[in-house]
């Protein structure tokens, strides 16, 4: 005994083709399933909120911390968190990293990151936000510092 599925796209996608296809899709059962399910879906719901990067998040050694970054909007995906040291921090147990109240290393793991080095790190999350989620730059200077500077910039879907 053979099956065949029937698989019926509704906007711009293509309608499956098989073998009795078109006679399925013509008998009046279909189309009533067919039109209530169209009820059922509603009208299209509201724009979702912009992809791309967050706006770059300048800091230095003496900056207050946490800094927000940005809030992350239900739905979102962060796909990349780059954290450029542009002048190395100078101070022992200089540390950085990016994450949530709740989670400071969430999205950049402050154990692989070297604050003493003028270097790009980058992480790829890929987290999903069930809940408006609030991003922080955590930054600890370290004991004795006197330099050290970077940037730190989110990219989003």
């Amino acid at each position: 005994m053979s099956t065949t599925t029937i698989v019926v796209s509704i906007g711009n996608s293509t309608v499956l083709s098989a073998p009795g296809v078109q006679t399925v899709l013509n008998q009046p059962v279909f189309q009533t399933v067919l039109n209530q399910a169209l009820l059922i879906a509603g009208p299209p719901g509201p724009v979702g909120p912009p992809g791309g990067s967050v706006p770059t998040v300048a800091f230095a050694y003496g900056d207050a911390s946490p800094t927000l970054i940005t809030t992350l909007l239900v739905g979102q995906r962060l796909t990349d968190v780059r954290l450029s040291i542009e002048e190395a921090f100078n101070g022992v147990g200089a540390r950085l990293s990016v994450g949530t109240m709740l989670d400071a290393d969430a999205y950049a793991d402050g154990d692989l990151i070297d604050p003493a080095s003028p270097f790009v790190f980058e992480f790829a999350p890929q987290t999903v936000f069930l809940v408006d989620t609030p991003v922080y730059l955590f930054i600890t200077p370290g004991s004795g510092t006197s330099a050290g500077k970077g940037s730190v910039i989110l990219q989003r879907q």
